[in-house]
């Protein structure tokens, strides 16, 4: 039987041993840390963007909103892709990822003509927020977003795909108009 009261535990018998547990020690902690930021970067980047689209989520959409809410008039359009299941029907299940993916995209041309922040916050849904325009300005935008989805097809490989979106809009309270 071994006797384990007699073995001697002390690894700090000379300095240098101390000093290379100190380092070594000191190295495992710094990877550690390493790991933890790059793992606490990477759920951070899960919460704030879509994985397929890379648009900012619901997550910054309330921030932005919270933010907005306290100084500036604005308006939420949100946008919901009424035909996705007869798209996803006709180009097929297995490539959604692809077609969200173009759906994006194609959301992302328009975003780059205008001054708005485009979000997704679910795979179906955009929002779209558009800071200090007023009603007739609101109008005049919708106008030119309608023209563009209806002449601008989503291209899914060499299928033309039109959208069918259902468009609500609101008004932030800061704006004084009673019409809306």
């Amino acid at each position: 039987i071994l006797d384990v009261t007699s073995i001697n535990f002390n690894i700090f018998n000379s300095k240098y041993n101390y000093w290379f547990f100190i380092i070594g020690f000191s190295i495992l902690l710094y990877k550690i840390f390493k790991i933890t930021k790059i793992q606490y970067t990477n759920i951070e980047n899960f919460i704030t963007y879509d994985r397929i689209s890379k648009l900012p989520t619901r997550y910054l959409l309330n921030k932005d909103i919270d933010k907005l809410n306290k100084n500036y008039n604005f308006v939420l359009v949100a946008l919901l892709i009424e035909n996705i299941n007869e798209i996803f029907n006709i180009i097929g299940h297995k490539n959604s990822d692809i077609i969200l993916l173009e759906i994006s995209e194609f959301f992302k041309k328009f975003q780059e003509s205008t001054n708005l922040k485009l979000y997704n916050s679910y795979s179906l849904n955009y929002e779209i927020i558009l800071k200090d325009y007023n009603e007739e300005e609101i109008r005049l935008w919708l106008q030119v977003f309608f023209d563009y989805i209806k002449d601008s097809p989503v291209i899914i490989g060499e299928i033309k795909v039109y959208l069918k979106i259902f468009v609500g809009v609101c008004f932030s309270n800061n704006i004084d108009d009673k019409k809306t």
